[in-house]
């Protein structure tokens, strides 16, 4: 079991825990070995506590961009539409892994080894890199080369919990 170290800058960005989305550490063991990777611990911590949550609407300004956040897609979970609501559905391929599955074959996401996580209320999604964590956002409207948003997925929740 992990200590919750980083829950404190969780509790900063989550408007509300939904029911339904629990996962456990063997889920993450296993979409890490289907895809390659090990998760940086501060997500492997908000998953086992926060996994389907949902993320307040948050900007920060670093350097000349400012980013917002919307979701961090949950694993293991598929976002199922019944109506105006949506409820989680448990999933062999969650909506992380769907969304990292269409990205695959994008060139600047294949070729800098990155890994979707979250997204802005403007659909751009951010990416940590494997090997460094650093984080990216890749603005979608014309698929433009990923920008330099954090050093780390850790100053990501950073900076988003200090808003």
């Amino acid at each position: 079991m992990y200590k919750m170290e980083y829950e404190p800058l969780f509790k900063k960005i989550v408007s509300s825990k939904k029911p339904g989305y629990d996962i456990n550490e063997d889920d993450l063991v296993d979409i890490e070995n289907n895809y390659g990777f090990v998760f940086p611990q501060i997500l492997k911590e908000f998953y086992l506590g926060y996994n389907g949550a949902s993320i307040k609407e948050l900007y920060v300004s670093v350097g000349y961009h400012e980013f917002g956040i919307h979701h961090i897609f949950p694993v293991r979970y598929r976002w199922k539409y019944e109506g105006n609501t949506v409820v989680p559905e448990r999933a062999d391929k969650g909506q992380l892994e769907y969304f990292m599955d269409m990205s695959s074959d994008i060139d600047s996401i294949r070729a800098n080894n990155l890994v979707l996580f979250a997204d802005d209320v403007g659909g751009d999604e951010y990416f940590w890199q494997i090997g460094t964590g650093t984080v990216y956002l890749i603005r979608f409207d014309d698929v433009d080369e990923p920008i330099l948003a954090f050093e780390s997925v850790e100053a990501f929740f950073r900076a988003f919990a200090s808003v």
